[in-house]
């Protein structure tokens, strides 16, 4: 396997591995309900709100396996870019998110007249997630965090924007954020690959992701071309 493929792949199982996290705590709660309501059900008293427990914890059970199905779901082999609107990916990272219990705020701005641009779907939820991941851990100790991603039509594609309120990329590590295993985070083999990869897939759809200062990273997606 290629250094490419591989690193790709390990990035791929720590950023879903996380995600599931997310996912799997707000599933064992409406499974902790559901288990109860056998013993609720003999009171007539109980039975209305029962079945408002029921219908609420099967509804979020359904919508945390379909996202996690999403999730685990592997790119084409040849991972072609194709003509890719972005609410599609952009909905899934907001409701993957709303699984998460954390006190930063994630907005999202998608603009207006955005084009379809050059992509695959499963690459740039990729790219969102480690993005996204990247901007909670520089946060972690705040309780009044927020990232907000912001989409702009541009003349060639379309511009999204990362923005956090963590304190920005540390001076030492600037020239070299995007080369593989740097990082001034968690140390493990699976470290300070996040950014490298986001790059890599970005350029391999066309694109281009780059550090705009601060906090602030831009992914520039191509206009699909018929």
């Amino acid at each position: 396997m290629a250094e490419r493929d591989l690193l790709v792949a390990a990035n791929r199982a720590a950023v879903v591995a996380r995600t599931v996290r997310w996912l799997i705590h707000e599933i064992r709660n409406p499974i902790q309900v559901l288990s109860l309501a056998p013993e609720l059900i003999d009171e007539p008293e109980a039975v209305p709100s029962v079945r408002l427990m029921l219908l609420e914890g099967t509804q979020r059970l359904i919508g945390a396996f379909d996202l996690l199905e999403h999730l685990l779901r592997l790119p084409p082999t040849a991972s072609a870019p194709a003509p890719l609107t972005l609410h599609g990916p952009l909905d899934f990272m907001a409701r993957v998110y709303a699984f998460h219990r954390s006190p930063t705020r994630l907005d999202v701005d998608e603009g207006e007249g955005l084009p379809a641009v050059r992509a695959v779907e499963q690459h740039l939820i990729h790219i969102l997630l480690n993005l996204v991941h990247n901007a909670l851990a520089a946060q972690a100790d705040r309780v009044d965090g927020w990232i907000r991603l912001e989409l702009r039509a541009m003349p060639a594609g379309v511009m999204l924007r990362c923005h956090d309120g963590g304190p920005g990329v540390a001076p030492g590590v600037a020239g070299r954020l995007f080369e593989p295993y740097v990082t001034t985070k968690e140390a493990g083999p699976l470290a300070g690959l996040g950014l490298h990869v986001a790059r890599t897939l970005a350029r391999e759809m066309g694109g281009e992701l780059a550090w705009e200062g601060g906090s602030t990273f831009a992914l520039h997606l191509a206009a699909w071309q018929a």
